[in-house]
């Protein structure tokens, strides 16, 4: 639900040396992360005391809340903004937290269900393609890999000139399939009749 700003007809006045000064409603809108205890008449910083490490990096701000008001408004001074920091400073990395706990969107989760039926179709293109490499081989007898799979070879062998060839006749296949060391699947003579079973 976010961080408890309170509006208050009058917050509490704090004796501050020879002045009294007190919490200005308006400094929520500067620094939404903030939040005020009535309790306390305190401020906090609502993602750091979520997700601050223990011990906390700021107990001013987490554990024993900030009251010394004058620090304020202070201009380059102000306490509120060297709390905040540069955009890698602990309170950005927690504030990104904060954001990444609000929308659930945002989940790994929801993230990697997001896959969209394209990316599906592809994936499968791109397996069948291999499977049928693979399968056409184990018929043929012929060996899977050359002696020089680097990428400037040549002949980088059997299973990749195979693959590249198809994607040189389909468009569509062209797009998906990648001729890369990381698609190249080694099969024995144990696992041909698993991979048959497969096709």
């Amino acid at each position: 639900m976010g961080p408890y700003q309170p509006k208050l007809v009058e917050y509490p006045w704090t004796k501050d040396g020879k002045q009294n000064r007190r919490f200005q409603y308006s400094w929520f809108s500067q620094f939404p992360w903030l939040e005020y205890s009535e309790a306390k008449d305190r401020a906090f910083c609502f993602p750091c005391y979520l997700f601050d490490k223990q011990p906390s990096k700021f107990p001013a701000f987490t554990v024993e809340g900030f009251n010394s008001w004058k620090r304020v408004n202070n201009g380059d001074k102000c306490t509120f903004v060297h709390h905040v920091g540069c955009p890698l400073s602990p309170h950005n990395m927690t504030k990104d937290k904060w954001q990444g706990l609000r929308h659930p969107s945002r989940h790994v989760d929801k993230v990697l269900n997001a896959q969209s039926s394209q990316e599906v179709l592809a994936n499968r293109l791109q397996l069948m393609t291999s499977i049928k490499a693979c399968k056409w081989l184990s018929i043929q007898g012929f060996a899977f890999r050359g002696h020089d799979e680097s990428p400037n070879s040549l002949n980088r062998g059997n299973f990749t000139e195979l693959i590249k060839s198809w994607g040189d006749c389909n468009e569509e296949m062209k797009k998906v399939v990648k001729c890369s060391r990381k698609c190249q699947v080694y099969f024995t003579e144990s696992t041909k009749g698993d991979f048959e079973h497969l096709c």
